[in-house]
């Protein structure tokens, strides 16, 4: 599976294009009978601060899903988590779940790093000095997550294959 960066068009026709203009609202999708006006918007309940948001086809159906880092739950409620709205092509998303994603998840990306087939998602988590790796079960769905100590206070990461291996590594930018 590969995770492509937010290219909606690849994926799906232009009339039924979503346009993300804030964390907490998904304002329409484009109509089909009148692809000149949006449909009602759509709210989805997030967590208090709802970003950053990432695209991937999470649950193996050629349509993009939406995760979306909860970050304020960290300070707020002992830890934080990812939400996942699972793409339908047919309308707005549908609401996946939250997963628990450790403390304060600044950053999070979307790449097949347990070699099992399935994306996956990790999150910077800045409060806790930790990266979260969640494994994905190709439904839409995470395992516990995984967290592994950082050098200093994650910000943001960024996967790549920094070896040449086939295999994505990670990099982190880190904040002390």
């Amino acid at each position: 599976m590969h995770c492509r960066n937010l290219s909606l068009r690849a994926h799906m026709p232009l009339e039924r294009l979503a346009l993300l203009l804030s964390p907490f609202i998904l304002p329409g999708f484009l109509g089909a009978s009148d692809p000149q006006r949006f449909e009602a918007p759509v709210r989805y309940a997030l967590g208090p601060v709802a970003e950053p948001v990432v695209f991937g086809d999470l649950d193996g159906d050629a349509r993009p899903d939406v995760v979306i880092a909860n970050t304020a739950a960290g300070d707020e409620e002992g830890g934080g988590s990812v939400s996942v709205l699972l793409g339908t092509g047919a309308g707005p998303p549908v609401r996946g779940g939250d997963f628990p994603a450790g403390e304060r998840p600044e950053w999070i990306a979307i790449g097949e790093f347990s070699n099992d087939g399935n994306l996956d998602v990790v999150a910077a988590n800045y409060r806790g000095s930790t990266v979260a790796a969640l494994p994905g079960d190709g439904a839409g769905a995470f395992a516990a997550p995984v967290l592994t100590p950082s050098a200093g206070a994650p910000r943001s990461l960024a996967p790549f294959d920094a070896n040449q291996d086939g295999a994505l590594d990670l990099v982190t930018s880190n904040y002390d």
